[in-house]
């Protein structure tokens, strides 16, 4: 039988918004200082350049910046997934040039979950898969600990395939 065969994926998942937070703070502030100016709550006296008025054009730049923000954040997230399959872990991102970085079951030495308090808040949590050479994070995944629970069941079920326990973590 194939590896392909063999390998089949037992969850897929995708960042939550969270991880692209910073993003949206900064889109939220641009397109505030923009409304503000449109609509005369602030003011700033600038010069005209080039016989171009800055004080009708300084709020469309912010917008339109805010907007490719936006899309940046969310192609930055979209096209970025999380995959656990029977022998191995993968993380995929890119559209153009493509990344996929594997970590095989049989060579991971640790598998961890953080989350900070606001994270634990939200629901999202980072899960580090760390083969002591390598390591793949999956970054503000919905659900950390199931995901963390999936990958180290995996990984302990390889280790005993290939007969030896796996390391007791601290």
């Amino acid at each position: 039988m194939t590896e392909a065969v063999q390998d089949r994926l037992l969850y897929k998942t995708a960042p939550s918004r969270l991880i692209s937070f910073h993003y949206y703070l900064l889109i939220v502030v641009l397109a505030s200082l923009s409304a503000g100016i449109s609509l005369g709550f602030l003011e700033f006296n600038l010069p005209a350049v080039l016989g171009l008025e800055l004080d009708i054009y300084l709020p469309l730049v912010m917008a339109v910046l805010a907007l490719l923000l936006f899309f940046y954040a969310e192609l930055r997230r979209i096209l970025r997934r999380y995959m656990v399959f029977e022998n191995r872990a993968a993380r995929r991102e890119g559209i153009l040039s493509k990344r996929i970085q594997y970590m095989p079951y049989n060579k991971v030495e640790r598998v961890e979950l953080n989350q900070s308090i606001i994270k634990r808040i939200f629901g999202i949590g980072d899960v580090l898969i760390d083969t002591g050479e390598d390591h793949i994070v999956f970054k503000a995944v919905r659900r950390p600990a199931k995901v963390e629970r999936l990958v180290s069941e995996r990984v302990t079920a390889s280790h005993f395939e290939l007969g030896r326990p796996p390391q007791q973590q601290d």
